[in-house]
């Protein structure tokens, strides 16, 4: 019988190393920085960063009104810079600012953007620049 038990016992204390999880689940990248438009601090907008080489993997973070902005991404990589409006502006809660600069037509798509960041593991500061 002390066999058997100490089988159960092995089994049990396996199946509960899996369910709560044995590590090796790497911490998403963090970033943050700031946001330009020639040299302008581009405030209040959606940041958009979408992985080169993977449709459909994309990242909204909100920008500030000081250009700023911080979050995270899934994986390290090059994304894809885009800008849309904020999302309080996307869902009507409130106007587009006017004070701001406005940003060349092919800032507003993925597959139109110039624009490339790279972000590695861990925490990233990037300064993203956008020019004409």
């Amino acid at each position: 019988m002390s066999t058997a038990i100490a089988l159960r016992a092995a089994a049990a204390a396996m199946v509960l190393g899996l369910a709560a999880g044995c590590g090796g689940e790497e911490a998403r990248p963090k970033v943050k920085g700031t946001l330009t438009y020639n040299g302008q601090p581009l405030p209040d907008k959606t940041l958009i960063l979408t992985l080169e080489g993977s449709e459909g993997v994309s990242h909204s973070l909100q920008v500030g009104p000081d250009g700023t902005f911080d979050g995270e991404v899934s994986k390290p990589g090059t994304y894809k810079v885009s800008v849309a409006e904020s999302l309080a502006v996307m869902e009507g809660l409130e106007k587009p600012r006017k004070d701001g600069p406005q940003i060349a037509a092919k800032y507003k798509a993925a597959g139109t953007s110039d624009a490339r960041v790279t972000i590695d593991r861990g925490v990233n500061e990037k300064a993203i620049e956008l020019k004409d």
